[in-house]
């Protein structure tokens, strides 16, 4: 048998009220009422942590679905052009420069320069573009062609591939280009990789790549139409400047 038995406090509710914490001092204890939760730490801590989890998931989730992290590294790629744009423009103006890119390439690449990068510098940007198998002079030695377009050039852009690093051609043109452009300034250098290239498919003598492509960014072309737009604004943003009214080399 179970006994119940009723107890009657003295003075209640007028007598029994808060003393802490000072938020509560004077508050009645009948009016006074506190939810479990707040005295139960595990609790609390699972109220706290398994929201947070599901944000943290979704977010992850949403990330991977619209490619959240192409985007920061294209706004990155974005925010350090115009950076730079601004205190090299005037310097660069005085330079006797003939276009706004020469563009290194491999043969097996060509289709995708003359379909996309081409038509979105040069009819879209009104850009002025230099590549070998148009602006390279007969009669003059590769070395001696190579030197003369990356000077006359306000930047050089490689277009990186599985292509580009097994074709010999460009070995050697990569090669000279490394001494006359890497060893002088990188922010002159556009890297685009139009598919991921591990270090290791990187000869060695090309050192001073490999440690370019540990450290800088590089545009990686998207194989999401929606991306193509900010990916040429950018590129053309990266090569603008005023050339001076000269003619091109011959």
């Amino acid at each position: 048998m179970v006994s119940k038995s009723r107890i009657t406090l003295l003075g209640w509710p007028d007598l029994y009220s808060c003393s802490e914490p000072e938020a509560l001092n004077g508050t009645l204890l009948e009016e006074f009422h506190m939810f479990e939760i707040s005295c139960n730490l595990a609790l609390l801590l699972t109220a706290i942590l398994i929201p947070l989890i599901v944000i943290v998931i979704s977010i992850a989730v949403l990330c991977k679905h619209f490619d959240a992290p192409w985007y920061l590294r294209m706004m990155w790629q974005w925010t350090q052009t115009k950076q730079r744009a601004k205190t090299k423009q005037i310097l660069e103006t005085r330079r006797d420069l003939a276009y706004n890119a020469f563009v290194s390439y491999s043969q097996d690449d060509s289709s995708w320069v003359k379909e996309y990068l081409l038509p979105n510098l040069e009819e879209m940007g009104k850009l002025k573009i230099c590549y070998h198998e148009r602006n390279f002079i007969a009669g003059k030695s590769i070395i001696e062609n190579i030197i003369t377009c990356i000077e006359k050039s306000y930047k050089s852009i490689f277009v990186l591939s599985t292509n580009f690093i097994s074709s010999e051609w460009c070995h050697y043109e990569l090669y000279f280009a490394q001494h006359e452009l890497l060893s002088e300034s990188s922010e002159n250098l556009i890297l685009i990789l139009l598919e991921p290239i591990h270090q290791h498919m990187i000869p060695s003598k090309y050192y001073k790549l490999k440690d370019l492509m540990s450290r800088k960014t590089y545009m990686e072309w998207p194989q999401d139409k929606n991306k193509h737009k900010l990916f040429w604004d950018i590129l053309r943003s990266s090569i603008e400047i005023n050339l001076p009214e000269i003619k091109e080399v011959q």
